[in-house]
């Protein structure tokens, strides 16, 4: 018999793993390229909650599973890094700003 404590685990870690997979499907829209990493960083408010709910209730190690089982979650993350931070990067060939 499961106790209360291991189906609110359970339960728990489903909820992660359903706003991984929001955060997967929605970074797909975009494609994986200049323009769309773009279009990405311009949209990223759209799912900022659901990746903030991941970041702040997984460990490094959790995160890192659902970025392995929904890899648009890893690129989002990436990209949320670099817009944070203000960061410049190369794509296509071209330097880009977040800011």
């Amino acid at each position: 018999m499961k106790s209360n404590f291991t189906l609110l685990i359970s339960e728990y870690s489903l909820m992660v793993m359903k706003k991984a997979k929001l955060v997967h499907q929605f970074t797909l829209q975009f494609v994986d390229d200049f323009d769309g990493n773009k279009l990405l960083i311009s949209s990223l408010n759209e799912q900022l909650s659901s990746y903030k709910f991941i970041v702040d209730n997984t460990s490094d190690l959790e995160f890192y599973y659902c970025c392995e089982c929904y890899p648009g979650l890893l690129r989002f993350h990436r990209l949320f890094e670099l817009w944070i931070n203000g960061s410049r990067y190369y794509s296509g060939g071209e330097l880009v700003g977040a800011s």
